[in-house]
């Protein structure tokens, strides 16, 4: 079973901007391929449920920084509107080409629609758990 879950920026027309999740259910095993996906780039981010932290989820539409054992990446949700998020991917990138955490790397900012952000990590989360 594979389910593909994407969230686009709200501005996505004009830059094209999205973080897509594909999950692929296995032998009882998720694999969980996140993938930033803009005109210039695309970043695949990949784990196994067993390494993301559930708890995490939970907690995503409070202000502040969000860490995940697994994959090696971090929100940041910067504002929470009525109708808004406001939110960062911070990916280290030594830790994505070698294994090393360097400090160094990228974020993407991203604002979405509060009812499709929640919806997007409740889907990625409902097939985890």
């Amino acid at each position: 079973m594979r389910k593909i879950f994407e969230l686009k920026d709200k501005n996505f027309d004009d830059n094209q901007l999205s973080l897509t999740a594909k999950l692929s259910v296995e032998d009882e095993l998720v694999e969980v391929e996140f993938t930033l996906k803009s005109s210039a780039i695309s970043i695949p981010v990949t784990t196994y449920f067993m390494d993301i932290d559930l708890p995490v989820f939970n907690n995503l539409l409070e202000i502040g920084d969000h860490y995940f054992t697994e994959p090696n990446i971090w929100i940041t949700t910067i504002d929470v509107s009525g109708e808004d998020v406001t939110f960062y991917i911070n990916i280290d990138y030594g830790e994505l080409t070698s294994y090393v955490a360097t400090e160094s790397g990228f974020s993407l900012r991203m604002n979405v629609s509060r009812n499709e952000f929640v919806m997007f990590f409740s889907n990625i989360s409902s097939l985890i758990t």
